[in-house]
């Protein structure tokens, strides 16, 4: 699983005066038979055997191998609630979310880390969180698309997959009727979106959006729109009272 081979003295197999262990390292469990868990209580104890072992193959001593039958397990289940395992004894909840903090804060490094770690820590329990942050640039969901003058973005009576918010660039929004010349319902520029009354009502397009200048647009597909739609009540909001303006005017 992409982990370097090692023997039990933290020598990596079929290597000269090479050793690794930690995380990157496959480390045989003497004490307990398998391999090492990478976790940081094993980490820091195989740091300090391996320097002994490089000193003692630099001084001509013996290589002694790694042992440690680990002091326990914790992890964190949600918001002040953790799990432990410690020499045998079973915690849960808030005393084992304590102590696993109390440990964490025990293995940094310095003391400034600690302080700052500290102090993140008691603003979280004294303050509620109240920033969500919507990391676009980091999801496949949210995609780019550019568009020439005179382009057809959407096309009155195809079906709506998609829903479109102008990043840049100007777009008529435009109704066709049989017989009738074409009737501009309006102009969106950067910060306006369409699209959205066809995948809420699953309706045909009802009008035309073509674009005026070169356009860039960010889009959503259905599944994408509508589950970010049902989780952030400020968007619903706001799309149902855009809703009530195109049903009444536009019907995009």
């Amino acid at each position: 699983r992409g982990r370097i081979l090692v023997n039990a003295a933290l020598q990596v197999t079929g290597a000269t005066n090479l050793w690794a262990l930690g995380d990157a390292a496959l480390v045989p469990d003497v004490s307990r038979s398998g391999y090492c868990p990478p976790t940081a209580q094993y980490a820091m104890r195989q740091g300090r055997h391996c320097a002994r072992n490089i000193l003692a193959e630099l001084t001509g001593g013996s290589l002694t191998p790694f042992r440690f039958g680990g002091w326990g397990q914790m992890a964190l289940i949600g918001r002040h609630c953790g799990i432990a395992k410690v020499f045998g004894v079973r915690l849960y909840g808030v005393f084992a979310w304590v102590l696993w903090r109390g440990v964490y804060l025990m293995k940094l490094p310095s003391f400034r880390s600690k302080a700052r770690v500290a102090v993140d820590w008691l603003f979280e329990i004294l303050f509620p969180r109240d920033i969500t942050k919507m990391a676009v640039e980091r999801t496949e969901q949210v995609n780019h698309a550019h568009f020439q003058q005179g382009d057809t973005i959407i096309q009155q009576g195809e079906i709506g997959d998609r829903f479109y918010i102008i990043e840049s660039g100007e777009v008529e929004v435009i109704r066709e009727s049989p017989g009738k010349p074409e009737e501009q319902l309006s102009i969106r520029s950067a910060g306006d979106s369409f699209g959205e009354l066809a995948l809420l009502q699953d309706v045909p397009r009802t009008a035309t959006v073509r674009c005026l200048t070169p356009v860039n647009v960010i889009y959503f597909n259905r599944r994408d729109f509508l589950q970010l739609f049902g989780s952030y009540h400020l968007l619903k909001t706001q799309l149902h009272k855009e809703l009530a303006i195109l049903e009444r005017d536009e019907k995009i």
